[in-house]
């Protein structure tokens, strides 16, 4: 048992991952050479040393003035690199951080993120150029039904298309953690302004829609506009793939420290064996109609904020019998 301990102690001595561990009074009781190297640690001894007697970079002091466990990103000075950093409670102790070198990770995002918007930027030029072309048609003289039905399929297209490439923005945004101001919501309201901008969708395919909230409900931390993109995006589904006269129903409670929103329909369902995958980039379920407009990004997105405000998300669903998006998201608490 003390040679396994031994081991494992140098494990943490030797490791190239820095590794930085403080007390209760954030004084530091282990830290590692690849700290030292990495964290540019001058003094000769910091074992017992306030932390912020040794380490000068303000990110890692600011994580350790976080309530683990916490997560952030280090910025190390002179374009040394980022480095994403875990901080976890000691039982008893304190907290320790593990710095992990993400900068490539970091450089590929920026790459990756540049060229979507040149790809937006470029696209819907060309885009909105044809639509505009398409308009004149029927302008300058009559069309048949063949051709009518021509110019609607490439309306089609080009909207399916620069949804795809707005998602896919959205989607690298939040993924970015750009748009992360927060305050103080009524979840109700976001609800009820979502409901209200779709209603003419709903009526217009007849649709029953049923809205069950519990009053008074807690407030919850969190940000009004991707909260909005998000109920907006669980209710589209719920319309799109809901058929003429069905009924859709959105049910808002509390229960525990969280609010919980529940986006019900009786539409087409999803596949049992599908559904591990719905949420991932681009996944469109076998029984879409490839006449149904969509990017595969949506549930995606939805999922990204639900990430960004400490929730969760899960579906019920069976196939013809209808589907459920059930989101958690913690109450407000000072």
């Amino acid at each position: 048992m003390a040679e396994t301990t031994q081991h494992i102690d140098e494990f943490f001595v030797y490791s190239h991952i820095p590794m930085v561990a403080v007390d209760a009074r954030k004084h530091i009781v282990f830290c590692n050479q690849a700290a030292i190297n990495t964290l540019d640690i001058s003094a000769t001894s910091v074992i017992g040393q306030s932390i912020d007697k040794v380490i000068n970079n303000r990110d890692v002091l600011a994580l350790f003035n976080e309530e683990a466990p916490h997560s952030a990103d280090i910025n190390l000075p002179d374009e040394g690199g980022i480095l994403t950093a875990h901080l976890s409670p000691l039982e008893g102790m304190g907290a320790v951080a593990v710095l992990i070198d993400t900068t490539h990770q970091h450089k590929v995002d920026a790459i990756k993120t540049n060229f979507m918007n040149t790809i937006a930027r470029d696209v819907r030029s060309p885009l909105t150029a044809i639509l505009g072309y398409v308009e004149l048609l029927e302008r300058i003289g009559s069309l048949n039904e063949q051709q009518h039905d021509f110019i609607g399929r490439i309306i089609f297209s080009v909207h399916s298309i620069t949804a795809m490439l707005t998602n896919a923005m959205e989607l690298e945004k939040i993924e970015a953690g750009m748009d992360t101001g927060k305050e103080i919501i009524a979840m109700e309201r976001i609800v009820s302004y979502t409901i209200e901008g779709l209603k003419k969708r709903i009526d217009g395919k007849k649709q029953a829609c049923e809205v069950v909230v519990d009053e008074p409900l807690p407030q919850i931390w969190g940000n009004p506009i991707r909260l909005r993109q998000l109920t907006t995006a669980l209710l589209e589904n719920a319309i799109k793939y809901t058929a003429e006269g069905g009924a859709i129903r959105v049910e808002v409670y509390a229960e525990s420290d969280f609010i919980i929103l529940a986006v019900s329909d009786n539409g087409i369902g999803i596949a049992t064996d599908e559904q591990p995958y719905i949420f991932e980039k681009f996944y469109r379920a076998s029984n879409v109609n490839d006449s149904s407009s969509g990017s595969g990004l949506g549930l995606s997105i939805v999922q990204s904020i639900v990430g960004q405000h400490d929730g969760r998300i899960w579906v019920e669903s069976q196939p013809s019998e209808g589907t459920t998006f059930t989101v958690m998201l913690p109450c407000y608490a000072e």
